[in-house]
């Protein structure tokens, strides 16, 4: 077992805005490959996506150096039976050195803030995070703040009733290829992946054959 590393805060960059009026789901779209030497190329980011530009010129060129950078963009209606997000207490990039920057407009994510015993096992980490999670221990950040997230960070989409037009933002920076279907495809960039089922249980470097 780890041992009470996780349950970190995430960082607050403050607030930044941008302009996202038009409904869409991008889910993990790559704009930069590893061997791409920077992350602002708008010759390989949909248009539409273009406001997004000055939230990507606040990441470090070293937190990307030689990695995947994906982008998640949601911008469509919830309600509390349907957030569009992950349900439950979870860690992006549990067991990585992944960073992921997240950013809503509303309905803000829920962060579990204490010491956490996790084992490495993805599924059974799980059930320990729900088991020891504290409500007395859970904060929300403003909308519309930019924040910094390592793999450290316990954090669940929100669990207060909400309903209306909601924008989700996350960037993830990644040694690893999302190759998940479902996942979306980046038409401005030229690549081939052989995608794997979204049974599988992570979203990285999957190479078990599809079931046919």
């Amino acid at each position: 077992m780890n041992n009470f590393s996780y349950g970190v805060a995430p960082r607050d960059l403050g607030k930044v805005d941008f302009p996202i009026d038009e409904m869409m789901f991008y889910l993990y779209l790559p704009i930069k490959m590893r061997d791409h030497a920077t992350l602002i190329d708008p010759a390989r980011i949909p248009k539409r996506l273009w406001p997004i530009l000055k939230v990507l010129r606040k990441i470090p060129p070293e937190e990307y150096e030689n990695k995947y950078v994906y982008l998640t963009c949601k911008h469509t209606h919830v309600n509390p039976h349907y957030m569009a997000n992950r349900p439950g207490w979870h860690c992006d990039g549990f067991g990585t050195d992944d960073i992921n920057y997240i950013w809503y407009s509303s309905a803000p994510t829920e962060f579990c803030i204490q010491s956490f015993r996790l084992s490495r096992s993805d599924k059974e980490s799980l059930a320990e995070m729900e088991e020891q999670a504290r409500e007395a221990n859970i904060r929300t950040y403003p909308n519309r703040h930019l924040l910094r997230m390592t793999e450290r960070v316990v954090h669940r989409v929100t669990t207060q009733p909400y309903e209306g037009l909601r924008t989700f933002l996350k960037i993830s920076i990644s040694r690893h290829r999302f190759n998940l279907i479902g996942n979306s495809r980046n038409h401005l960039i030229d690549y081939e992946w052989n995608l794997y089922s979204r049974d599988q249980l992570r979203n990285m470097e999957n190479k078990k054959p599809n079931p046919q």
